[in-house]
């Protein structure tokens, strides 16, 4: 209970032998050599949008790694622009069925964390149209699809088209610096300050969806827009994966492919945006990155979105090997090379922006966010009161006045290891606090500390303070006249009335009273 007291790069293994990427174990980037890898990756945006069945067809006598189809609707009046993936992995499950589940379970999940949503009645999406697909494969199966789609007479508005063999590896890349969980800046970005591109407020939410596996929906709002013709911008989202453990699942297709392996995901920027999903190339563009996994969508015709718009992303995935995970909100903008193409190949970050510093924020949860504040005062006058066998009364002061969480850290003994006890989430204005830490082991010294965080990071530590529970409580009973001119009454007692009402009692004796010392008197 918690009371307010005033107011009431690790380097991956490259072998020639396998492509391997699997999360739990250190993946080991390799295959055959790559002037020989006949990888492609084609982006089709149909002239006008077909339906979804039609594709089925086209697509299920072809092989390849993965499908991205894009289609749009609309829901409470906002346009949403989505993406169903299609993986090795899944691919021989029913498509329509799926893509219409996605759907359902993106507005039930939207819908929670949007306070203002009218709640209407879910469209049934009987009929899905496509307005794009992007295709990763081998060239032949890429070549015979196209071909596929010409046949048909399905008319094609514009087709990117990149060789993935021929991505070669950047020289001289530093390896990455393996983080400590505390860090709060894992690399060099732009530092604070008014920048118009990019969004000052959001929310950042990870939970559990209706539709099965997990999500990260990311709300945004830009006070004023400035983008250029040709500029990009990208929403990244990076989950902490040093460990191996990830709350959203963080398998990715293989090299030189790099997609998350990802279920579903979306989008209220406008159409006119021209959203992609991003890939998860290792800044040397030679393996899959595994370290810090992102989750990122971006809009490749940047200057289309608008300002004073309640904007989100949302990606699923299925549930990951973690319960819990520690994540990072980095906006970056970028321009597109050539200016003609709009999918990820051809979109290069120029500068990026911390919006919710590295690995300082636990998911699952809710994250309110604005960039450029500062950050919070760290607690004060931490002590340590009130010490009963199992339990400690922890006071402090809380500081800030801008904080969305404040962490209380616990460790046994002086020497102990510092770990995450609890979290306050905003307390309300500044002023002293007092919370019971409970069930504590008896005789035992337990030291504390506090920090107050929010999306600009995370203060200093508060002072320590350590406290000491008491012996354990015992309780030994004795029977003795209560009429005894010997017999003290007070304390902790009761009649026992098979005995005889007024004529003995139990005594209990706590926290190390001595038996004796109160028996020498019943003569």
């Amino acid at each position: 209970m918690l009371v307010n007291t005033k107011n009431k790069l690790i380097i991956a293994l490259i072998t020639l032998l396998s492509v391997l990427s699997i999360v739990g174990l250190k993946s080991v980037h390799a295959g055959p050599a790559r002037q020989s890898l006949d990888i492609k990756s084609v982006k089709i945006d149909f002239d006008t949008p077909i339906d979804l069945d039609v594709f089925i067809e086209l697509q299920k006598n072809h092989k390849f790694k993965q499908q991205i189809l894009e289609g749009e609707f609309t829901y409470d009046g906002t346009p949403i622009h989505d993406f169903y993936i299609i993986n090795e992995s899944n691919k021989i499950q029913d498509i329509k069925s799926e893509y219409i589940k996605s759907r359902k379970g993106l507005i039930t999940d939207t819908n929670k964390n949007n306070p203002s949503s009218k709640n209407g009645e879910i469209p049934t999406f009987d009929n899905i149209t496509l307005t794009n697909v992007t295709l990763i494969g081998e060239g032949k199966s890429v070549e015979a699809i196209k071909k596929d789609i010409s046949n048909k007479n399905i008319k094609v508005k514009n087709l990117n088209e990149k060789d993935l063999g021929e991505i070669k590896p950047k020289d001289k890349v530093a390896p990455k610096k393996v983080p400590t969980p505390d860090e709060s800046q894992m690399e060099s970005v732009t530092s604070a300050a008014v920048v118009p591109s990019i969004p000052m407020s959001g929310t950042s939410y990870f939970y559990t969806s209706s539709a099965g596996g997990r999500y990260v929906q990311q709300n945004m709002t830009w006070p004023s827009v400035s983008f250029g013709a040709d500029q990009t911008y990208e929403h990244d989202v990076f989950l902490y994966n040093y460990d191996r453990k990830t709350y959203l699942n963080g398998a990715s297709i293989a090299y030189p492919g790099c997609f998350p392996t990802t279920t579903y995901a979306a989008t209220s920027w406008p159409s006119e945006s021209k959203p992609y999903l991003d890939t998860r190339f290792s800044d040397s563009l030679s393996f899959c990155e595994i370290d810090e996994l992102s989750y990122t969508i971006g809009a490749a015709q940047a200057n289309a979105i608008k300002a004073n718009t309640n904007y989100y992303t949302y990606i699923r995935t299925a549930i990951g090997n973690d319960t819990a995970d520690k994540f990072k909100v980095q906006a970056q903008i970028g321009h597109r090379t050539p200016s003609g193409c709009y999918t990820t190949w051809c979109s290069f970050g120029d500068a990026s922006y911390n919006l919710v510093p590295a690995w300082s924020t636990v998911v699952p949860g809710t994250l309110s966010w604005q960039y450029g504040q500062s950050i919070p005062n760290a607690p004060s006058n931490v002590s340590i009161t009130d010490p009963t066998a199992n339990s400690l009364r922890v006071n402090f002061t809380d500081n800030a006045s801008n904080e969305t969480n404040i962490y209380v850290e616990r460790k046994t003994g002086t020497g102990g290891t510092w770990v995450s006890l609890a979290s306050f989430g905003t307390l309300t204005g500044t002023g002293n606090w007092y919370w019971i830490n409970s069930s504590l082991a008896s005789n035992t010294t337990y030291c504390y500390r506090l920090k107050a965080t929010n999306s600009s990071g995370s203060s200093p530590y508060s002072n320590e303070a350590c406290g000491t529970t008491t012996g354990s409580s015992t309780r030994s009973e004795v029977i003795t006249d209560d009429k005894s001119s010997y017999f003290t009454k007070g304390g902790s007692y009761w009649w026992e009335a098979s005995i005889g009402y007024n004529s003995h009692m139990f005594w209990t004796y706590v926290n190390g009273s001595s038996v004796s010392s109160w028996g020498e008197n019943f003569n």
